[in-house]
């Protein structure tokens, strides 16, 4: 029973440990909200404040109305896919990182350009790994 209070007590410190912190903030734009939910998921498992997005057009405008310090986004949604919403940020002087998921890696993007490709499928620690070496937690 001690090593079971002790257990908890120790992930309470963490826990308060990470709220004291100031949270990173990502954002997930895919249009099918399935995977959205399941990245959510993925991504709650590190201290980040995670918000979504149901497609590049309303992903556009909450990362030009906050400050996110990373943006998930699919490559191929309706309207303004994954690119064009990378284009868009950049356009507006936006220099945070992206990380791309697809099936297929496409081939007009550049790797100077903090854009780091995930390719489908993947795995939830892939996703958590790489999130952790870019926003270095």
């Amino acid at each position: 029973m001690r090593k079971v209070t002790a257990l908890v007590g120790r992930i309470a410190d963490t826990a308060d440990r990470w709220k004291s912190e100031e949270m990173k903030k990502v954002l997930v734009a895919d249009d099918e909200e399935v995977l959205r939910k399941m990245l959510r998921k993925f991504l709650e498992r590190l201290p980040l404040e995670v918000q979504e997005a149901g497609d590049g057009e309303q992903a556009l405008v909450l990362v030009l109305a906050g400050a996110f310090d990373l943006v998930i986004t699919d490559y191929q949604m309706p309207g303004l896919d994954g690119l064009a919403l990378i284009a868009a940020c950049r356009q507006k002087h936006l220099r945070l990182p992206f990380i791309l998921i697809s099936g297929e890696q496409p081939e007009n993007v550049e790797r100077h350009d903090e854009i780091y490709f995930l390719k489908k499928p993947f795995s939830g620690g892939d996703l958590v790994s790489l999130v952790r070496f870019i926003l270095r937690l």
